[in-house]
């Protein structure tokens, strides 16, 4: 009984432990009561309901050592079939709100070599630390995505997959270790190269917008104004007003930059023209709150229209929006 518990982690649930096993759950609680009291293995730390309404009681080890030496004691093949058992068990349990406990059931199908499935929840995972701003462990979690498609055979799929972690993979390196360093532009230009390879053509947008991201941040601004033509190109194909945002004001960013204040003006009045507040938000970032912006450093508009992004640093509850928003009213305040 121990040993499955330890599958799941330092702390478990009896529940998921009983159906991981097969056993009849009110015997389950009872064993791990004696546990308690008697030989004091484990501890209670609380009774709860599962998501689909199963009523369960959550131990902890006494000491984390418990655990770790009881989960090393398992042989490979059983260490395997117990982790897909108690994933499974997760999963019936949680349901639609599985993503709650993405990277622990990652790291169970991991353990199980279901290495297909391991790396969808190991995307998840990421996109929820990410979203959290927690971007140290989205990278990690892609990284170990990654690592497991590498044992599946190059089938469409997979390259699919990989696509996927690749550009979950570069926003979270962007924000870690910089938007011109050597290891974004490599996630990119595979994830470039697998769009190719799989006709992802809606995938290849946020690739190329990565990829000026890193061009612009290191100031080669040729590339970064041919890569905000592809961005502009796609977006008009696809018709999509968020990507046309998005589009124009990288060429605004880009021409602002390297010194061309009218393009950058133009660019940046049609971005503002397309921003809608309540409707584009894209990766904890809105474009249009920088743009309207640079908007008035460049083309010597009054002041009022740094507002917005003055607005969206107070009103954003993502870190990133927010240094966003801010650093673009300081970049108004000193340009102006």
């Amino acid at each position: 009984l121990l040993v499955a518990a330890s599958v799941q982690g330092y702390e478990f649930d009896s529940a998921t432990v009983s159906r991981a096993l097969g056993m009849d759950a009110a015997q389950t609680e009872e064993r791990l009561d004696r546990l308690e009291r008697v030989h004091g293995l484990v501890t209670l730390v609380k009774e709860q309901q599962l998501p689909d309404q199963t009523l369960t009681v959550r131990y902890r080890f006494v000491h984390v050592l418990y655990q770790n030496a009881l989960y090393a004691s398992l042989r490979p093949t059983r260490k395997a079939l117990l982790s897909g058992a108690v994933a499974e068990s997760l999963i019936g349990s949680y349901g639609t709100h599985d993503f709650t406990i993405a990277s622990e059931l990652a790291i169970l199908l991991d353990a199980a070599r279901n290495f297909e499935r391991a790396a969808e929840y190991f995307l998840l995972a990421a996109h929820q630390a990410a979203h959290r701003s927690a971007n140290r462990e989205a990278a990690v979690l892609a990284r170990r995505g990654l690592d497991t498609i590498g044992l599946l055979p190059e089938t469409p799929q997979r390259l699919s997959q990989e696509l996927r972690l690749q550009i979950a993979l570069g926003p979270a390196l962007m924000s870690t270790v910089g938007w011109g360093a050597p290891e974004v532009e490599a996630v990119y230009r595979r994830a470039r190269e697998l769009c190719h390879q799989v006709v992802e053509t809606a995938q290849l947008f946020p690739v190329i917008w990565g990829l000026w991201q890193y061009w612009l941040a290191r100031a080669e601004y040729q590339t970064a104004r041919e890569l905000g033509e592809q961005l502009l190109t796609l977006a008009s194909k696809i018709q999509d007003p968020a990507l046309l945002l998005m589009a124009h004001h990288a060429l605004s960013n880009t021409d602002w930059q390297s010194g061309d204040f009218e393009r950058a003006r133009m660019h940046a009045e049609r971005a503002v023209a397309i921003y809608r507040p309540n409707e584009h938000h894209m990766g904890g970032t809105t474009p249009a709150w920088r743009t309207e912006a640079v908007l008035p450093s460049t083309c010597g508009f009054s002041a009022i229209r740094i507002k917005p992004s003055n607005e969206a640093a107070t009103r954003s509850r993502s870190p990133a929006t927010s240094l966003t928003a801010r650093a673009s009213c300081s970049l108004w305040f000193l340009t102006r």
